[in-house]
């Protein structure tokens, strides 16, 4: 499938924090995030309007993918990802040694919430405040890609790209359910290709 080894293994994504390692059976396991440690084992996500954040380490030994709507983030699903990804495997290391790729995701201009998602992330972090955009009766316009990156940053992830994409505003590129609805979604991959 798109190049990615070994048969698709595919995570129940439930909007929550928990994360899976794709070198285990993980099968009947419900998570947002997955981590991998052994060459050929695909990280995959689905996504419609969430992003897809993509892990690696500077030596290529280790990849993870984690699942990250607002309820993602708000559950902390970065932050146990990155911490799955540096204390698994052979050797611990820190987060500075990370790289991250923040896929497309509906963007700041497009994704309008409620009061409520503005209380759930800002309730456990007031400096997130600035990724919200205040409009009429309640609503705001929310910068997942910012607090995403912005969320990294604080584990000591500084190797950030990605984020610029917007699933919503360009519709002959992406399928966005927030526009389209149905329920087609994107694929996402990371691996460790196998030596040779």
């Amino acid at each position: 499938m798109l190049g990615a080894p070994g048969e698709p293994r595919w995570l129940s994504q439930v909007h929550g924090a928990d994360v899976v390692s794709a070198d285990e059976d993980w099968r009947h396991r419900q998570a947002d995030g997955c981590v991998s440690f052994s060459a050929g084992r695909a990280c995959m996500l689905l996504t419609a309007d969430c992003l897809p954040v993509l892990l690696c380490d500077h030596a290529g030994s280790r990849v993870a993918a984690a699942h990250a709507g607002w309820r993602g983030l708000a559950a902390g699903v970065i932050r146990s990802t990155v911490g799955a990804l540096c204390r698994r495997g052979a050797q611990p290391l820190g987060a500075g040694e990370l790289m991250a790729w923040i896929g497309p995701g509906i963007g700041a201009s497009a994704y309008q919430v409620g009061s409520d998602v503005f209380r759930s992330i800002t309730e456990t972090s007031a400096s997130a405040a600035r990724f919200f955009a205040p409009q009429s009766e309640g609503r705001w316009l929310m910068d997942l890609a910012g607090l995403a990156r912005h969320q990294l940053r604080a584990l000591g992830v500084t190797r950030i790209g990605g984020g610029r994409w917007c699933t919503y505003s360009n519709p002959q590129r992406f399928y966005s359910f927030r526009r389209d609805g149905g329920s087609e979604r994107h694929a996402t991959f990371i691996w460790l290709q196998r030596p040779g």
